[in-house]
């Protein structure tokens, strides 16, 4: 049999327990939670009014990773039209993967401790080959440990985000630094003009002039906040500004005044001189 809405609140409220303190005296789901999940999406619509285990596992692991995940994100690693076969895989990889976190979370905190209490050192238990499991068991951890974790830029396909790296020379950008497959083992770093035209220099990393230009319609903006960014500073003779592009919202990176610390050579060497001969010194 189904559980009308109240029944459903009530059984989360145990199955929840282990969620951090401050949250016991907060209503971390309610009947509103739910009816925006069912609405946005995030999971399926109850059957006339009831909701059966398919639902109640979708809310348990929604709820679970929360505490550590963006709900967008959390849409991408649980889409809500699973069937019951692969719905049951992932709970149940879910479920090895939760205690794997608690864990890990133990065991951190035993580690970190060990120099007080006299521990021995432990081995931790968290490594896999699936980019989905670990974004789940550090979501995890986040959760118990109710610290911030960065957030994962994964675009919807599914691939590793571009790193656009944009050069700035007394105030204006002045070209583009694209790293591509950062993490994969075919890592490729191309060079680009402000309109996407490709310079033929490599910089301690394979060039690929075959790689087609990115087809970026935020260039304009990227540019402007890299500019922005080099004023904010002081306006420094040079500095190079990193961002991410995911599904068309531009991530901040970081900002360096020594690109490569000042010791990566370009190829042709001639580019040294090109790229140095634009600093101004004042």
């Amino acid at each position: 049999l189904g559980l009308y809405m109240e029944q459903v609140i009530s059984l989360l409220k145990q199955y929840l327990d282990y969620l951090p303190p401050e949250l016991k005296g907060e209503q971390f789901i309610t009947a509103a939670t739910i009816n925006n999940y069912v609405r946005t999406k995030i999971m399926p619509e109850p059957l006339k009014k009831r909701y059966y285990r398919s639902h109640i596992a979708y809310l348990v692991m929604i709820c679970t990773l929360k505490q550590g995940l963006s709900i967008a994100m959390i849409q991408k690693l649980l889409p809500n039209d699973l069937g019951p076969e692969e719905l049951q895989t992932i709970y149940e990889r879910f479920v090895v993967r939760q205690k794997l976190s608690a864990r890990i979370f133990v065991e951190s905190v035993r580690s970190a401790a060990g120099p007080i209490l006299d521990h021995d050192e432990v081995e931790l238990p968290l490594a896999t080959d699936r980019v989905e499991d670990l974004v789940v068991s550090y979501a995890m951890v986040g959760g118990f440990s109710r610290l911030f974790a960065e957030k994962l830029l994964l675009p919807a396909d599914g691939s590793e985000p571009r790193d656009y790296k944009v050069h700035v020379f007394n105030g204006k950008a002045a070209f583009i630094q694209v790293d591509s497959d950062r993490h994969s083992g075919a890592h490729v770093k191309n060079f680009y003009t402000p309109d996407w035209s490709y310079i033929p220099v490599s910089n301690g990393v394979p060039s690929d002039p075959a790689l087609p230009a990115p087809d970026l319609p935020c260039t304009d903006e990227l540019l402007a906040l890299s500019e922005k960014l080099t004023e904010a500073v002081g306006n420094p003779p040079v500095l190079r500004t990193d961002f991410y592009v995911v599904d068309r919202q531009i991530y901040f990176g970081e900002i360096t005044f020594f690109h490569g610390s000042g010791f990566d050579p370009f190829d042709p060497p001639e580019y040294d001189r090109k790229f140095g001969d634009m600093i101004r010194l004042r």
